[in-house]
């Protein structure tokens, strides 16, 4: 692409792969976008907005992860089968960890925590992300199935529920590490 916005005719070699280094930076910054709004939203989460802000944070986390997973994987390609290379056009946390790992077997060998935090992802993704726009979710079915899904991930780690303020800042803050662990790993493999 030119400076007009443009593309050439023909372009060269290198224009195509200053071109598709535009296209990653791009595609990073809006995947850090998404991760910066939803670990933000996860630090200044409080009992008083608990099913809203969980509904949002994970929408973000979800979006802002499953980005990071496919650049990984985009820079990745050579290394890839073909039907690996489809898992780029799925929206399967899951299944796109099991590939990276495949290729970078050090670099993300998730433990427990981390991969119950990428199932979680997934099955929030799967699950609930459209959830309001479902004619059966006029009740708010999405707000309470995150906060299902987020309790049932906390208890599935051994950590407990938000009762009270005080294990509001425990639990956070092991799962702030979590999440941090998780980005930090992807982030190595860029």
């Amino acid at each position: 692409m030119n400076l007009n916005g443009e593309y050439p005719a023909v372009m060269s070699e290198d224009e195509a792969f200053d071109d598709l280094k535009m296209h990653f930076g791009r595609e990073l910054h809006n995947a850090g976008k998404f991760l910066f709004d939803g670990c933000e939203g996860f630090y200044n989460l409080s009992q008083k907005y608990m099913d809203y802000g969980l509904f949002d944070i994970l929408l973000r986390l979800s979006i802002g992860v499953e980005r990071v997973q496919k650049i990984i994987l985009s820079l990745s390609e050579n290394k890839m089968n073909e039907q690996d290379k489809k898992a780029l056009y799925t929206h399967s946390h899951q299944y796109l960890q099991a590939i990276i790992k495949k290729i970078y077997s050090n670099d993300v060998n998730f433990n427990k925590e981390q991969n119950k935090f990428i199932e979680l992802l997934g099955d929030f993704y799967k699950q609930d992300r459209y959830g309001f726009f479902h004619e059966e979710d006029k009740n708010q079915r999405s707000l309470f199935l995150a906060n299902d899904l987020f309790r049932n991930y906390c208890h599935s780690i051994g950590l407990t529920w938000f009762e009270d303020d005080n294990k509001l800042v425990q639990t956070k803050e092991k799962i702030e590490d979590v999440i941090s662990n998780v980005i930090t790993k992807y982030i190595d493999c860029l």
